[in-house]
């Protein structure tokens, strides 16, 4: 098995973990030039987005890994665009979704709602990634995080007790409030991307 990272490659012996080796070569890149960042791994070929690697799973027989890096402003462009498009256009969704559940939700409405529940998860990774690159705003940013996980618990547990007004409410005022807090920190984010350098 070999590892490639850019032009160079590496050999792993037989006796040796691949995982680690896998890491510490990100590591040592990343620590040459503190503008990348890990994107994935092609393995003989194929494409393998990695959010674990302590979850991370190789084919034994496999033959060669490339390392693929992004730069981090790159990145952060990229995310920021995304979330600002997604929120402009799910801001109203939500409203009307609010509206469907103080009236009497029907199917589509409970799968509008896990469609939202997939977004919310989906701009939680983001926010992680804005922490983990160590961008300025970082108390926002972990806010904002703190506050999709309460208000998902929040409406799983008004599913439970079969409140619809609340659900309702909660899409209505919490959810749009927060939206539009995680695009203002995205925007200021994207303006003027400040990189705290770590290394």
């Amino acid at each position: 098995m070999e590892i490639k990272v850019f032009d160079q490659t590496l050999t792993i012996q037989e006796d040796s973990d691949p995982k680690e080796q896998i890491i510490q070569a990100i590591n040592q890149e990343i620590n040459n030039n503190n503008q990348l960042v890990f994107s994935y791994l092609i393995v003989d070929g194929t494409e393998q987005f990695v959010d674990n690697f302590q979850l991370l799973s190789l084919d034994p027989e496999a033959k060669l890994i490339e390392i693929v890096f992004g730069d981090k402003t790159s990145i952060i462009k990229e995310l920021t665009e995304s979330a600002n498009e997604y929120i402009t256009n799910a801001l109203p969704v939500v409203e009307e979704l609010a509206n469907d559940f103080y009236k009497s939700p029907q199917a589509e409405s409970w799968n509008e709602l896990n469609k939202l529940f997939d977004a919310m998860d989906w701009l939680n990774i983001m926010l992680t990634n804005f922490s983990e690159l160590g961008l300025s705003h970082g108390d926002e940013i972990n806010g904002n995080r703190n506050q999709l996980f309460n208000q998902i618990e929040e409406i799983h547990k008004a599913m439970s007790n079969k409140d619809y007004s609340l659900i309702g409410d909660l899409l209505k005022y919490e959810v749009t409030e927060l939206f539009g807090n995680i695009q203002t920190v995205s925007n200021k984010i994207g303006e003027g991307v400040t990189i705290n350098d770590k290394n």
